[in-house]
């Protein structure tokens, strides 16, 4: 059918160029043959334009909640990133500060394992010496630490051995 149509459109195209050729129709009958003819045409035209324009506004619709989408997804991957490099310049200090507390642990359970140690040889001299320590030595002075009250006893200790 579209053959014929076109065909149909080549022929008339043939007749109005003829017309226009001759300054306009000289007959009636021209205008009676070509009116049904260009109505004809005109409403098919105005179909598939409107069919090609739906389809170019559907298109052009698609391409447009395309690119709002990928700027969605833009802005969003923006943000992931940021929210990454905030957290890991964060997470970087926290391991680093982990790792310092990690050493200074360390560090505790060997000063208190020497201290442990210490305290075992100097029992073990207290046991072999006869002489039984002054009580009043032992008691805790006021506003001392632990450790120097530790440090105190056995340096009192080492005294009354030597």
């Amino acid at each position: 059918q579209e053959g014929n149509q076109l065909h149909s459109a080549q022929i008339l195209e043939q007749l109005v160029l003829q017309q226009v050729d001759s300054d306009g129709p000289s007959n009636k009958g021209f205008i009676k043959t070509v009116k049904p003819l260009l109505l004809q045409l005109r409403e098919k035209i105005k179909k598939e334009k409107k069919t090609w324009q739906d389809q170019v506004n559907d298109r052009a619709e698609g391409v447009k909640k395309c690119n709002a989408k990928f700027a969605e997804d833009s802005a969003a991957m923006n943000s992931h990133r940021s929210n990454y490099l905030k957290r890991s310049a964060a997470h970087k200090k926290c391991r680093a500060k982990q790792k310092r507390m990690y050493k200074d642990q360390k560090r505790c359970k060997s000063i208190e394992a020497s201290a442990k140690e210490r305290r075992k040889r100097e029992l073990k001299l207290l046991k072999k010496s006869k002489k039984l320590p002054n009580t009043k030595i032992c008691k805790g002075m006021s506003g001392e630490s632990y450790e120097e009250w530790l440090q105190r006893m056995a340096d009192g200790f080492q005294k009354r051995i030597t």
